[in-house]
């Protein structure tokens, strides 16, 4: 990610910010996804420890 900043950052001081922007919504959607997937993540270990009890000692 870091990586992908430094280059939308180079890309938007080289004056070409099509390419920046391109850069900053891959961004954006990438995080997003990542959003969401950890949050499914968590709910699914949620409900599996209810239903099944403690797994994991110290939760």
């Amino acid at each position: 990610m870091a990586l992908l900043a430094v280059a939308a950052i180079l890309f938007f001081a080289f004056g070409q910010s099509m390419e920046g922007f391109s850069i900053i919504i891959v961004i954006i959607l990438t995080v997003a996804i990542g959003f969401f997937t950890e949050i499914k993540a968590v709910r699914s270990f949620l409900k599996a420890r209810l239903l099944h009890g403690d797994p994991v000692p110290g939760w």
